[in-house]
């Protein structure tokens, strides 16, 4: 039984793979829409509220030698590589 195990999932295995493809579903009709202009109100009213804002997510960085950085190549909120230069020190 061990060995016909192995032998069942390859065949498995091959068996759905050689499936013919589903036709891909065409596109749907465009709906029409309404739309709508939008304009500012004659006694519109600004409200402001006190508030603190803090980020969700943050990271610290952190050199293994000392110095101050001389250059920042990115600002902040800013999507980043890995292996991307963030920031150079002095010499």
């Amino acid at each position: 039984m061990n060995r016909r195990l192995p032998c069942f999932t390859v065949l498995f295995a091959a068996a759905v793979s050689c499936a013919p493809e589903e036709a891909a579903a065409p596109d749907p009709e465009p709906r029409p829409v309404r739309v709508f202009t939008v304009r500012s109100a004659a006694n519109e009213r600004v409200m402001s509220f006190p508030a603190v804002i803090e980020a969700g997510r943050s990271a610290e960085l952190t050199f293994q030698v000392p110095g101050t950085i001389t250059e920042l190549d990115i600002f902040e909120g800013q999507l980043v590589l890995a292996g991307q230069t963030l920031a150079a020190l002095d010499d």
